[in-house]
């Protein structure tokens, strides 16, 4: 076997990307890598069943072409080729996102379709060494994080790169010496993009100093991935003191534990809640120092971050959210009330007094929606601020019997998407003394004999 077949297979074992047997989609654009990738792995000693696929981005006219060329290559190996379109300017116009981004999301959700609809258990990708050196370059000019420097996995699921330790100069001249034919694409010359300039200008230039530079690159970014892969593993042993929830719209964890974490575990806590909620976007290392630095020493604020996120504190935790921080999940907020002092709430704060009777405003029972009195004992309640459960009941204020939650909620004409963000003051047994906002109930209303007054304000944030 040549050298290219040789560290194919050594990959394969290494990385345990495939056994015979296996059905593998092979994404090919018809340049020299794919082409020689589609090529070694239809060698009969690896006893896979392929299926191409060629990605028609829409965005070039000789596309047409290259898919027509590829499928008669594909017939030659008796290899089936799909042709799958992509809408890269659609999604740019729905999204706002650059066309490059846009054209590698909509490839790759392409990819996956077509890998569920064959039934193929792995999608090979062409990357190479080069490629990968290419990658580390380009993440050290834009700024990156130690994780960053880790460049591309041999296997990130469903992805498999068989040729990450081939370099480029071993593709062609295996290429040449099985006689393939392959098509250039000359957006691949373009300077204007900074990958380009990197391939044609920057890297040519370090490897007259250094000539193993792309070794090293590479070495660098193996290296990189297993500390990733260490600290990934201290994350889940530390993880379960964080209470990391993950919901569809928020992500948030306990405060405290987090800051008692080393910084390379806090930036993985902060990224792995961030790529959960916006795996298209990227959190820079920038924006990882202003979290760390704003939430150091403070339980409160907020801070927005890329793709519309919003990271803020609130009671004893840190909520990452889509959108405005007031879209909170439903089913985890149970904030203990401070009493006297302040108490952080997605989208405001509520702020508890203590009173003698003789401090009560002569007007309090004029009070608005936002604004409570409650009778209390000489030792203050526990208090706490959640928002709705299944089955909640209240007994509204001058009313006797209770009744459910949502109906209270519904003939107040509160809208449907912001009733679970509305937050209820609950005692220790959970009855509700105050829906906020809405309506007040009739627990520890004020008596005119009663001397220890607990008034609570809620005021809002303006977004």
């Amino acid at each position: 076997m040549g050298g290219l077949l040789e560290k194919l297979h050594q990959a394969a074992r290494e990385y345990k990307m495939f056994v015979p047997g296996d059905r593998i989609l092979v994404a090919v654009s018809g340049g020299v890598d794919s082409v020689s990738l589609l090529h070694a792995l239809s060698d009969p000693s690896l006893g896979l069943e392929l299926v191409a696929v060629y990605v028609h981005h829409g965005l070039r006219p000789e596309a047409n072409e290259e898919g027509e060329w590829i499928q008669r290559r594909g017939e030659k190996m008796n290899v089936p080729v799909v042709i799958r379109r992509i809408d890269v300017r659609g999604r740019v116009e729905r999204t706002g996102e650059s066309v490059q981004m846009a054209a590698r999301q909509e490839r790759y959700r392409a990819l996956e379709e077509e890998a569920l609809a064959w039934g193929a258990r792995r999608i090979a990708l062409a990357h190479h060494g080069d490629d990968q050196a290419e990658t580390v370059l380009l993440r050290l000019l834009t700024g990156t994080g130690p994780e960053g420097l880790g460049g591309m996995a041999p296997v990130k699921e469903p992805y498999i790169r068989p040729l990450l330790n081939v370099r480029r100069a071993e593709i062609l001249a295996y290429a040449k010496e099985n006689g393939l034919e392959w098509l250039e694409d000359r957006s691949n010359c373009d300077t204007h993009y900074l990958r380009n300039r990197i391939r044609w200008e920057v890297l040519p230039g370090l490897e007259e100093i250094q000539p193993q530079l792309v070794s090293h690159l590479n070495k660098l970014a193996a290296v990189t991935r297993e500390w990733r892969e260490w600290l990934l593993a201290a994350l889940e042993e530390t993880g379960g003191e964080l209470d990391l929830v993950m919901g569809e719209q928020n992500v948030s964890w306990l405060l405290e534990p987090w800051r008692a974490m080393p910084r390379p575990l806090q930036r993985a806590v902060l990224k792995k809640g961030f790529y959960h909620l916006f795996p298209t976007h990227r959190l820079a290392l920038d924006h990882q120092d202003q979290v760390l630095a704003f939430f150091q020493d403070r339980n409160t604020g907020r801070l927005q971050l890329p793709g519309a996120g919003v990271i803020a504190g609130a009671g004893d935790r840190l909520w990452l959210s889509k959108g405005q921080f007031r879209a909170v999940v439903e089913e985890r907020i149970n904030i203990p009330v401070t009493i006297p002092g302040e108490t952080s709430w997605p989208g405001g704060r509520l702020i508890a007094r203590c009173l003698r009777r003789e401090e009560l405003p002569a007007d309090w029972q004029k009070a608005g929606k936002d604004e409570a009195f409650f009778s209390v004992g000489e030792e203050l309640p526990r208090l706490f601020l959640r928002n709705r459960r299944p089955g909640d009941r209240v007994i509204a204020f001058g009313r006797q019997s209770p009744e459910k939650l949502k109906k209270l909620l519904i003939d107040a004409k509160i809208p449907c998407q912001e009733r679970g963000r509305i937050p209820l003051v609950v005692d220790g047994e959970d009855n509700i003394w105050w829906v906020v906002g809405v309506r007040h109930t009739n627990m520890a209303r004020v008596r005119p004999d009663d001397r220890n007054i607990l008034h609570l304000i809620f005021r809002q944030e303006r977004e």
